[in-house]
């Protein structure tokens, strides 16, 4: 494989993925990732190259000079539905906070129109990442118990452009920001920690009014609403909630009740 790209042809670091997908579904990594140097030597590409493919790649965790492991993904209706898009050749994309407007200064959100775990949601910045949020002092489900590192994330996941789920995530205790969980918890790559799950439930529920506008529905039209749980191994907790339309994608009626 040549070290630079072509005019007119996808980037090196694409066609590298590429390759690392196909092998990383065939399992050829369960024991062992290779190392930056082994990748280059494999592909004759720079590290540079290496380096791009491999974080896109989404899912291993890297060890100095021993290469690295593939992390295991999420498990659940959710993660399962978006890998099943994914590869039907749907085009997925996890926008922060559909209703934000600026950084989200304020306290607990009002109850009338709070719209997931915890209530509160972290708003996205001026560069349309999602900022946590501390809500300690939130209700809601998955509501703090005294602790003050509880951070929320919500996201909206479009499919092919159009919205399909309104994503929104808490974590209380030790762990990353529920924002860096969301892609995981939707499917959409690795997470990048242990996930280990707990209770899950998939039902028909109407949601409140901003889910309804963010998933673009009207009054009375009813969603799948599926609620999780998760620890960490540090201790923390994990919970999300997502509204999901079941008109977009026959494969979405496969859900099953809990």
């Amino acid at each position: 494989m040549p070290s630079s790209g072509t005019p007119g042809r996808d980037p090196l670091w694409a066609t590298v993925l590429a390759d690392l997908r196909d092998r990383l579904a065939a399992r050829e990594f369960d024991d062992r990732f290779p190392t930056d140097r082994e990748l280059m030597d494999r592909y004759r590409v720079s590290r540079h190259t290496v380096r791009e493919a491999v974080r896109r790649l989404g899912v291993v965790e890297r060890r100095p000079r021993l290469g690295g492991r593939v992390r295991a993904p999420a498990t659940g209706a959710l993660p399962g539905l978006g890998r099943t898009l994914a590869a039907l050749g749907v085009r997925l994309e996890l926008l922060p906070d559909p209703h934000a407007g600026g950084p989200h200064t304020g306290g607990p959100t009002d109850p009338d129109t709070a719209t997931g775990p915890g209530t509160a949601t972290g708003r996205s910045t001026a560069t349309g990442r999602s900022t946590a949020t501390d809500l300690s002092t939130a209700t809601g489900l998955g509501a703090a118990t005294g602790r003050s590192t509880a951070t929320a994330a919500r996201h909206l996941l479009r499919a092919d452009g159009l919205p399909l789920a309104d994503s929104q995530c808490r974590v209380e205790g030790p762990g990353p920001p529920a924002a860096e969980l969301a892609p995981g918890l939707l499917g959409l790559g690795a997470p990048p920690v242990a996930l280990h799950p707990g209770p899950e439930s998939v039902l028909p529920d109407v949601p409140p009014a901003a889910v309804r506008e963010a998933l673009e529905l009207g009054e009375g039209i009813a969603v799948y609403r599926v609620d999780t749980t998760h620890t960490l191994d540090g201790g923390g907790t994990v919970t999300h909630r997502a509204y999901v339309r079941a008109d977009r994608y026959p494969c979405i009626l496969r859900f099953t009740p809990g």
